[in-house]
């Protein structure tokens, strides 16, 4: 994770490369083991609220947070983690927050 100045606070756009990122190791017959760390003095503050403060829907005005479309969303890919064929090792360093 590479959000040092937010303390690799987690955001849709972070999850959704992550995953990216958890798909292509387990694509790449050449990877033998994963290793997960967050850059800076803290490995993961959680979610990052801030920034992501959500919108009214176009349709019918209704609030809709990023955080609120699935659950899977924000624990899917971790748990694609679990897929891997390879040894997966977490690098911690610093705080690990889960939630935010």
């Amino acid at each position: 994770m590479n959000r040092p100045d937010n303390r690799n606070s987690m955001t849709p756009d972070l999850l959704e490369a992550f995953a990216r990122c958890v798909k292509r190791c387990g694509a790449e017959e050449g990877v033998r083991c994963v290793v997960v760390t967050g850059r800076g003095n803290c490995f993961c503050a959680g979610a990052d609220f801030k920034g992501q403060l959500g919108a009214r829907n176009q349709r019918d005005g209704e609030y809709q947070s990023p955080w609120e479309k699935s659950r899977y969303n924000v624990y899917g890919p971790f748990l694609s983690l679990l897929e891997l064929r390879v040894p997966v090792v977490a690098a911690m360093n610093g705080h690990a927050v889960g939630g935010g």
